[in-house]
């Protein structure tokens, strides 16, 4: 999203805004539980790996 389309939002009034810091939230929730996810992976490889040593 760029700046001119940030602006529209804003010229669109507080809902339209609060609408899009809603979506943003929700999407930082999703990549922090896939981060999360990956970082168990990582962890559970990493134990894999240490045991074949």
């Amino acid at each position: 999203m760029n700046r001119e389309q940030i602006l529209s939002v804003y010229q669109q009034g507080p809902e339209a805004v609060a609408q899009l810091v809603e979506k943003l939230l929700r999407r930082i929730e999703q990549q922090e539980n896939t981060i999360h996810q990956l970082q168990a992976r990582v962890e559970q490889l990493e134990a894999h790996t240490k045991k074949q040593d």
